[in-house]
């Protein structure tokens, strides 16, 4: 008769009063938290509106969520300046991913060669900290001067925001990695 059983069959245990409790109680914080931020937010957005509707902020610099809401379907479905919003969020995306993808390759190739070069990263390094410790916010200026208004410039500012960020992660994880 033990023949029949096999060692192999999994065994599954009915969950444990104690374990469906946990999983309700999480379940119900779950939807609490969700409840409570749903509240604030409407919230919020009702008095900002009623404080427009009231006249209590100035509408030219604080615009009513309402306003903000018509607007943006309009601009949605009828497109802006007569081109459609969907081209304006490519080409923003274009710029971003470009920026990105060409930032964090050349981040991780300079990380991994001065983190394998000790001679290189002391010479580079004090280039590396006077670069980017410049503010994000004035090298867009910059860059337009430097670019123009069109891609280059776009794709120059994502790129040096990726590239520090990959750098020193690639640079460190070379320097600390068993050797």
């Amino acid at each position: 008769m033990t023949d029949a059983l096999s060692a192999d069959a999994p065994v599954v245990l009915p969950a444990t009063d104690h374990e469906a409790e946990a999983r309700n109680a999480a379940r119900n914080h779950r939807r609490r938290v969700l409840f409570w931020r749903w509240l604030i937010l409407a919230l919020m957005l009702g008095g900002w509106e009623f404080a427009g509707r009231m006249q209590w902020i100035d509408e030219f610099f604080y615009s009513r969520p309402s306003l903000i809401g018509q607007r943006l379907w309009q601009w949605a479905t009828e497109g802006v300046d007569g081109i459609s919003l969907w081209y304006h969020l490519w080409v923003t995306m274009e710029e971003s991913l470009i920026g990105f993808f060409t930032g964090a390759i050349a981040g991780v190739l300079v990380g991994v060669a001065l983190g394998r070069n000790r001679l290189a990263a002391d010479v580079f390094s004090v280039y590396i900290k006077v670069i980017n410790s410049i503010p994000r916010v004035v090298l867009a200026p910059i860059f337009i001067m430097l670019f123009g208004l069109g891609l280059a410039s776009k794709v120059a500012l994502a790129f040096v925001m990726v590239f520090f960020v990959v750098f020193s992660n690639a640079f460190q994880g070379v320097r600390e990695a068993d050797r």
